[in-house]
């Protein structure tokens, strides 16, 4: 069963990658095709196989993991084509709208690119219908001038189930709030 949620994930993956691609601008297509696919993770990544018991554990932390991961991925998209429905289907309303906000800010503040470099987990946890994710994610931005940063920050993710699918419902940045300078949104 373990060889198959493994399959599955990759599956879904492949095909997050090739929706992304279709929603793309003609010129980033190809380049984003090569980007998705670097991400997908390989067999040597892979954990080892959950015994039955712990299968169904494993599955719902994977499908929270993949969330997450979609919804950053589809951000990316939402700044490239400034178009934040992309961001849709992996959020809550209320998470949607706080999205819609933060991208909006970034644009305005002369972002043309954000793309996310690595993510690291912590931990997981699932309780029912509601699910938290700690991850520590680098992000890359450019801005219209051609200046680069690169950003590491600790992000704390609630998520919740809804009509059998994972939505993130809020995404807090602690230590990003102390060091933020104003007027210039969490990624």
């Amino acid at each position: 069963m373990g060889q198959a949620v493994k399959k599955l994930n990759i599956l879904i993956f492949v095909m997050l990658g090739m929706w992304l691609l279709a929603c793309s601008p003609a010129g980033e297509v190809r380049r984003l095709g090569q980007e998705i696919r670097s991400r997908i993770p390989s067999n040597s990544e892979q954990t080892p196989s959950p015994s039955d018991a712990q299968d169904t554990d494993a599955t719902t932390e994977a499908a929270v993991k993949l969330v997450i991961q979609r919804a950053n991925l589809e951000q990316e998209q939402a700044i490239a084509a400034k178009d934040p429905k992309l961001m849709r289907d992996s959020a809550t309303d209320r998470y949607y709208q706080e999205m819609v906000d933060i991208n909006q800010s970034l644009l305005d503040a002369g972002v043309t690119r954000i793309r996310m470099v690595s993510i690291e987990w912590g931990t997981v946890t699932v309780s029912g219908d509601s699910a938290s994710a700690t991850t520590f994610e680098t992000w890359s931005t450019t801005y219209s001038d051609g200046r680069n940063d690169r950003s590491r920050d600790r992000n704390l993710y609630r998520l919740v189930l809804r009509e059998g699918s994972w939505k993130i419902d809020s995404d807090e940045h602690p230590e990003q709030r102390e060091q933020q300078p104003r007027g210039l949104p969490q990624v």
